[in-house]
């Protein structure tokens, strides 16, 4: 067999087709398949995100609920403006009940706030120490809020029948609703 330059010319050409092919053909279509799989995992991570927002989202709706309902409860326990001297009623059926004395009530400047007031009262109470403490006691178990700050108490030493008293000085803060008039 004979090899001449015709020969050598198809050799070369069988050679570069496999050769042009790659380049051409395969080279591309891998870059365009890496660049596709790139493309796909970019949106599956995006995917991810957006599963995850979801349910953070409904997580977040569930706590807005929740939370809804919790101000809903607080909102009932708050008297009107005008219940005011009732609920100063109901401390006072209070310590009765339990056999303290008030000796002195002072209602102090009301502190508006956006959705409700406070109204802080000075109370002055006199009387057995667990007395005083199923008094508190039931103070927190009121239908309102109610909230105890500046609590001193005081033991007094002069009780003719030997039994020890106690004097306790603090301020009590209802809260009723802040109506627009």
């Amino acid at each position: 067999m004979r090899f001449g330059k015709r020969e050598m010319f198809f050799l070369l050409l069988l050679l570069a087709m496999p050769v042009a092919a790659y380049i051409l053909i395969f080279e591309p279509r891998n870059q365009e398949i890496a660049a596709a799989n790139a493309e796909i995992q970019e949106k599956r991570d995006k995917l991810r995100q957006l599963e995850a927002a979801t349910m953070l989202q409904v997580d977040l709706r569930e706590q807005i609920d929740r939370l809804t309902e919790a101000i809903h409860v607080f909102e009932k326990k708050l008297p009107p403006g005008d219940k005011f001297d009732v609920v100063l009623h109901e401390i006072q059926e209070l310590a009765a009940r339990r056999r303290m004395n008030i000796v002195r009530v002072e209602r102090q400047r009301t502190v508006p706030q956006a959705e409700y007031v406070e109204a802080p009262i000075r109370l002055v109470i006199t009387g057995d120490f667990d007395n005083f403490y199923r008094f508190m006691l039931d103070l927190e178990r009121l239908s309102r809020i109610t909230n105890v700050k500046d609590l001193k108490i005081e033991k007094l030493l002069n009780r003719r029948d030997g039994g020890d008293q106690m004097e306790a000085d603090m301020r009590v803060s209802i809260f009723y609703e802040n109506k627009p008039e």
